[in-house]
Formats: C-alpha cells, sequence, structure tokens
C-alpha cells in the first residue's frame, strides 16, 4: 500500500481502511487466481502485516477485520477479525498493528485457507510503561477461497461510536509470498 488509507471517522458504518486499485496504480492486495495452484498449492502461505494509528474519545468499541472477496470494496469472507471489543479512554495516535498467515489447505473452487495471528493496539500517546493489548485473530476452521479467481484481500475498521475524535487509519498493508 503505497500511502496511507483513509481515516475511519465519526461513523459506525464498517469502513474499508485499506486502499483500491482506484487509489493507486495497481492492485497491491489482490491475490490472482492461481496462486495456489493445482499442482503445488497446498501447503504455499502468504503473510499479511499491517499497521496504524487510533485515537478516541471515551472507551467506543472497535472491530478489526480482514476479508477476502472477488469484487473490491466488498466484505466478503472474513479471514481474521477481532470481534467487537472496547478501547482504552483517550488514546491518541496510539499504534495498531496486525500479522496474520494464510496456508492453503486446498485449491479449486472449493478451496481452503488456514489463518492465524494476532491483532494489537498500544497504549495512548504509545506510552512506553503500559503495555500494548493483543488479540488473537484468524479461524479454527479452513476459510473458503476459490483459488481460480482472483481475490482481494481488504482491511476493514468499525467504531461501535460515533464521534470526531475517533479515527483509525492504516498506514502500511504488507502481503509476502512465504513458499
Amino acid at each position: 500500500m503505497p500511502v496511507a488509507g483513509a481515516a475511519l471517522a465519526n461513523t459506525v458504518t464498517r469502513t474499508l481502511l485499506s486502499l483500491t486499485s482506484a487509489a493507486t496504480a495497481g492492485a497491491p492486495f489482490k491475490i490472482p487466481a492461481n496462486y495456489f495452484n493445482p499442482a503445488e498449492g497446498v501447503s504455499q502461505a502468504f503473510r499479511v502485516e499491517c499497521g496504524g494509528f487510533i485515537s478516541n474519545t471515551a472507551t467506543p468499541a472497535f472491530t478489526f477485520a480482514a476479508a477476502l472477496d472477488t469484487t473490491q470494496g466488498t466484505l466478503g469472507t472474513a479471514l481474521a477479525a477481532t470481534g467487537a471489543f472496547t478501547t482504552a479512554s483517550g488514546l491518541a495516535s496510539a499504534e495498531i498493528s496486525a500479522w496474520f498467515d494464510c496456508v492453503c489447505t486446498g485449491v479449486g473452487t472449493g478451496g481452503s485457507l488456514s489463518v492465524f495471528g494476532s491483532f494489537s493496539i498500544g497504549p495512548a500517546g504509545n506510552a512506553a510503561t503500559a503495555a500494548a493489548v493483543t488479540y488473537m485473530i484468524g479461524t479454527s476452521a479452513g476459510v473458503a477461497i476459490n483459488t481460480t479467481v482472483d481475490n482481494y484481500l481488504e482491511i476493514w475498521g468499525t467504531w461501535g461510536a460515533a464521534s470526531p475524535s475517533n479515527t483509525a487509519t492504516l498506514q502500511d498493508y504488507l502481503v509476502f509470498g512465504l513458499n
């Protein structure tokens, strides 16, 4: 992702934090058709790492989600999500970061991925004396994927309360092919 995504602020609507191809010269988060090819796809993997900043007022809930879909800008199938959690009060540009691995366990129109990782949110002002809070993300069951078509992997956020002070911005979004 070559530039920061749009800030998610003053809404309770699930909103795309990563960019669409309309916002960039390409689609850096597209998993092309047959990336997990029929001959070698099982056990191929990729890692996603992303980070940004979050600010708030009071203690609103927040939800982080990464999802796959064949259409950009559509939530589709959740890969890794936190579920709604209560944020600490008065966060000011606190760092958020997530990583998760996706390992192919089946290819074709009925393909599947094994997904596991974590999401962390730092303390207000990223104070060195306070520990970050970490949530495990992923799924115990395989995530369905049609590996024969293009899939878009996108990052989403949702606030539990609308306020101009509740903001989340994705700064970095990297996808690494592991094997």
